[in-house]
């Protein structure tokens, strides 16, 4: 993890945008995995806030996706993590290519079931 901040830190001095985007999706997916869904969703909105800044529309989408996901693991305390998985995914769904508007529909559904809505589903 200390490697990935540092490294972040390191490209965002040396104006290597993207490769500082990079470095917050990876230290993202470390969170995610160990279950640190909070801190994950800070470094993923990091990673989305550069993507956006360079116009990287590919890397927008991983971001929606990867926050919806987040917060969508989290949902199970408290239905507001629901709410803000489906933002996520809806913005995913706009901006995505055919396979990722496919994830992103199973993930709104996947969320639907979870929130008893059988027509959403």
């Amino acid at each position: 993890m200390k490697d990935y901040d540092f490294l972040s830190q390191a490209c965002k001095r040396a104006g290597k945008v993207k490769d500082e985007g990079r470095a917050y999706y990876s230290a993202g997916v470390l969170l995610d995995n160990v279950g640190r869904f909070k801190q994950s969703i800070s470094r993923y909105l990091k990673f989305l806030e550069v993507c956006k800044a360079i116009g990287d529309k590919e890397g927008e989408a991983l971001a929606y996706n990867a926050l919806g996901v987040a917060y969508q693991k989290m949902g199970e305390a408290g239905q507001e993590n629901y709410v803000k998985a489906m933002e996520f995914h809806k913005k995913h769904l706009e901006i995505a290519d055919v396979s990722g508007q496919f994830m992103a529909s199973i993930n709104l559904g996947l969320i639907s079931e979870a929130l008893k809505d059988s027509e959403g589903a």
